[in-house]
């Protein structure tokens, strides 16, 4: 295949996600949600989603789990950033915004 056709559809590829992140974003007015992000293999991040946004070929985000611990909530911020690349994404699923408001994409 030749190098141009590739770098044409990794650009169609970058381009989709970006739409993909720019609707949540839209969304979510920029606030930061509860959302669900699947992972290649089936495996999930579920949390608060702050900061979400495209760099290069990877998707970059604030992640913080919240759990109870006896009754009571407490939060882990897995990293300052956490990143994940266009191959290990599956899809994202916002809930709703940190001030519990209803998401709802227009392309699910």
């Amino acid at each position: 295949m030749d190098i141009a056709i590739l770098a044409e559809k990794l650009a169609e590829i970058r381009g989709k996600f970006i739409s993909l992140i720019n609707e949540v974003n839209e969304a979510t007015e920029g606030k930061p949600f509860y959302g669900r992000i699947t992972l290649q293999g089936g495996r999930h991040l579920t949390g608060l989603i702050e900061n979400l946004r495209v760099n290069e070929y990877k998707l970059i985000f604030k992640f913080t789990i919240e759990k109870l611990i006896a009754g009571e909530p407490v939060r882990k911020t897995l990293k300052k950033d956490t990143k994940i690349s266009f191959e290990k994404f599956r899809g994202i699923t916002p809930f709703q915004t940190q001030e519990r408001k209803n998401i709802s994409l227009k392309s699910k």
